[in-house]
């Protein structure tokens, strides 16, 4: 037999309840559990749902996430591509501008032939017969191919229509030395592209 509990209270009991029985008498436990567990088999399923729209939801971002990583990769390797290109059009254009700017003081005749001569032999050593080769309109106009110093000093003059105006090429027993402003242009546009 269960033992009694005498219980002392400062106030009159208002209400009784009986806990585990239903107005009718029957257990309520039994009840109780059922909708606890209907509850947590509901709270579970959404939790699962929940789950699942997350993980889809994040694979879908992932997915989108390697999508804009190459297309960022592949926005960068094309801009790069461009800028390169723009680099060789600016090269050529700049090139192709100088050309027409050495053309225009080659008809012009705005240039200094004994300059362009005297900066070739300054690449050669002062020993020895020297032979200049200048074009026929530029021998006519240097004052070096008819000066007795340039005789004297072995410098020999010769007009050579195969020499582009504005160049020479300058030959002696240690070399050759040619100065072709049209050639230098083209050397000068390779170097720049081949460098880029």
């Amino acid at each position: 037999m269960p033992e009694a509990v005498t219980i002392q209270l400062d106030a009159p009991i208002r209400q009784v309840a009986v806990l585990g029985v239903e107005a009718g008498g029957r257990n309520a436990a039994p009840r109780a559990d059922q909708q606890f567990t209907q509850k947590q088999a509901e709270l579970d399923r959404r939790a699962k749902q929940v789950e699942q729209e997350y993980a889809s939801r994040r694979a879908e971002l992932e997915a989108t996430a390697q999508a804009l990583h190459a297309a960022g990769k592949e926005l960068a390797s094309l801009r790069e591509e461009v800028l390169q290109e723009m680099r060789r059009e600016a090269v050529s254009l700049a090139m192709d501008v100088a050309r027409k700017v050495l053309q225009q003081e080659i008809a012009s005749k705005g240039y200094d032939v004994d300059a362009i001569v005297s900066e070739a032999l300054s690449h050669l050593p002062k020993r020895g017969e020297i032979t200049v080769h200048l074009h026929p309109d530029d021998f006519e106009r240097s004052g070096l191919a008819r000066s007795e110093s340039a005789v004297e000093n072995g410098i020999r003059f010769t007009a050579d229509p195969s020499v582009s105006p504005a160049g020479c090429l300058v030959h002696s027993a240690e070399g050759s030395v040619e100065s072709d402003p049209a050639a230098a242009v083209d050397r000068i546009e390779e170097t720049l592209q081949e460098n880029m």
